[in-house]
């Protein structure tokens, strides 16, 4: 959380171009912040569970979460015997398809950024061929990572759509 903070800083004050004393001042202290928030949102989580200031709001509270984890494991043990998704095209196949888009995607790029050097708003034409090279291996390499990880996930929520919608499994947020 700090760094990305940090990151955002850096990249927010450096589009105003700040001078650069100003600059490394905001940064240290949007790091300071975070840091300091991180730690009182660990002190107050410690806080509410070692103390106990109102006996009936604790009473309602463990007896919700009870109930929570009984919702819980219920759904657990639904989601558990749900089926496996099935892929619908082969590896290979889906290989074949995501190089060509790569191979689509970044010439459609390296073209974009040579019309944009041609119109002098550009300032070097070696950055949209690395663009572009980057882009076709980074989305080949994404789409045929992790046995087409994108096709699955797609796949997954799609049963897990229809396997709520075909069975009666009770939300946590209204009681049973």
């Amino acid at each position: 959380m700090t760094v990305f903070t940090g990151i955002i800083t850096i990249y927010k004050y450096n589009q105003y171009s700040l001078p650069k004393e100003e600059n490394k001042m905001h940064i240290s202290l949007s790091i300071y912040l975070s840091i300091i928030n991180e730690g009182i949102f660990k002190k107050n989580s410690v806080n509410r569970k070692s103390t106990s200031s109102n006996n009936n709001k604790n009473d309602i509270r463990s007896s919700m979460k009870f109930e929570e984890k009984g919702r819980a494991e219920k759904f657990r043990s639904n989601f558990r015997k749900m089926p496996e998704p099935r892929m619908f095209l082969p590896p290979l196949c889906l290989f074949v398809l995501s190089f060509f888009l790569s191979f689509f995607l970044s010439f459609f790029l390296f073209f974009l950024l040579i019309i944009i050097y041609i119109s002098h708003q550009f300032t070097s034409i070696y950055l949209s061929i690395y663009l572009s090279i980057y882009l076709s291996i980074y989305l080949s390499i994404v789409v045929f990572a992790k046995q087409t990880h994108i096709l699955n996930t797609f796949l997954l929520d799609y049963n897990l759509i229809i396997y709520v919608s075909q069975h009666q499994i009770p939300s946590l947020d209204r009681p049973v």
